[in-house]
């Protein structure tokens, strides 16, 4: 709860900064920069946009060189024990301090190369870091936070029930409804939380266990 917190108050600082910067631009250099798109700059193989490629290319590749970091390595072992129990792994000389500082900045490069993949799909705008928790929540939550692939497979399956279920809405009741498509995640992911809390990968490791 206490890093989900911390979570929070950086993400409203970031957003903070985010619009500050994107002020300057307008102030000093006469630029625009509350949205900007860069689909133009996006290349085609067979009639595909080629982010959509890259994309899964990336997301795979992350997944797997991962998984071999996580099960292969000396490092990987030690921050699986301190995910598993900080304290025990402190006591057994792992760097615990160490392992947090380097997952952090892991998961700030993955975030990296997510955000420059983005705009040659979607338009980018300061307030997109924090429109976006709420679906990487509910994500993890779907797939199962203690397993990579559970959290790739989380993804794409909140990604199409935003679009399917938004769109498939919209037809009944409204364009009106697709500001508010977030609360699908939400929903999704609260009833995970209150019926299967570990996600499909708890599900399914519970399956194999019978």
């Amino acid at each position: 709860m206490g890093l989900m917190m911390a979570t929070l108050v950086f993400d409203l600082l970031a957003y903070a900064f985010t619009n500050i910067y994107a002020d300057m631009l307008s102030s000093f250099l006469q630029a625009y920069g509350r949205s900007f798109s860069l689909a133009e700059y996006d290349f085609t193989i067979g009639g595909t946009p080629g982010v959509l490629l890259v994309s899964g290319i990336i997301a795979v590749s992350f997944a797997l060189g991962f998984h071999l970091m996580l099960t292969k390595t000396k490092f990987g072992i030690a921050m699986r024990a301190t995910v598993e129990n900080i304290s025990l792994a402190s006591v057994q000389g792992v760097n615990t301090d160490k392992v947090l500082l380097v997952a952090w900045l892991l998961v700030g490069g993955i975030a990296g190369v997510s955000g420059s993949l983005y705009p040659l799909w979607l338009y980018m705008d300061p307030w997109v870091g924090a429109r976006m928790f709420v679906s990487i929540f509910a994500a993890c939550v779907v797939g199962g936070i203690r397993s990579i692939y559970g959290s790739l497979f989380g993804g794409f399956l909140i990604a199409a029930c935003e679009t399917v279920i938004t769109y498939e809405l919209s037809l009944v009741i409204g364009e009106w409804i697709w500001p508010y498509r977030t609360v699908i995640s939400l929903l999704i992911a609260a009833v995970f939380l209150l019926f299967a809390p570990n996600g499909v990968a708890g599900l399914i490791e519970r399956a194999r266990r019978r």
